[in-house]
């Protein structure tokens, strides 16, 4: 299915926590699309639910979905660095790996690591823990109004981080086209901070 996009389509911003339960649904089959390897896509699509239903409801994330004609094109999820991890989180956190550390490798868990001692002893102000548009979207700015949508309203020196998978090089083109910079690199991880 190929969507056409013009600049008369308006891209509309809400916080999950304003979406109904269908366009929940819609993010959920968008994310499993967009990052089919991830931990949280091969949890399954209940948990992903879950997941995003959480994050919703939960004061430490910082949440946009964009929204054309009705339809959701784009998630970002920003969670601030100065709160700790919930009992919720944790509990998810845990049956997240549960699920998965049998089909860890070595090299996994090395990334594990790397990106522990990044979101819990580098300074920083806010982690993008996902941030994603429908393919049918690409190129036309969605993704750029997303971040620029989220940290609109930061003081100066806001630093953010993400990561991405190394192969991944549509994001290693945004992320670098926005102004992150990379602060490190591995075989199969990047991890990239952006100043305003």
């Amino acid at each position: 299915m190929v969507l056409a996009y013009n600049s008369y389509m308006e891209v509309n911003f809400y916080s999950l926590e304003e979406l109904n339960e269908s366009q929940l649904n819609s993010i959920v089959q968008m994310h499993m699309i967009a990052l089919p390897n991830s931990a949280l896509s091969n949890s399954g699509i209940k948990n992903l639910l879950f997941f995003y239903r959480a994050v919703a409801k939960n004061s430490s994330y910082l949440t946009r979905v964009a929204i054309i004609e009705g339809r959701c094109v784009g998630v970002i999820l920003l969670k601030n660095k100065t709160s700790f991890l919930k009992l919720g989180e944790i509990q998810f956190l845990f049956k997240i790996l549960s699920t998965n550390i049998l089909k860890m490798k070595f090299f996994m868990i090395y990334d594990l690591i790397v990106l522990f001692f990044y979101r819990f002893l580098v300074s920083y102000d806010a982690w993008i823990e996902i941030l994603f548009v429908d393919e049918h979207y690409f190129n036309l700015g969605i993704g750029k109004k997303l971040f620029s949508e989220i940290i609109s309203n930061k003081e100066n020196n806001f630093r953010v981080f993400l990561n991405y998978n190394k192969k991944n090089l549509i994001a290693e083109s945004f992320y670098r086209k926005i102004g992150f910079r990379k602060t490190f690199v591995n075989r199969r991880i990047v991890i990239v901070s952006y100043t305003n």
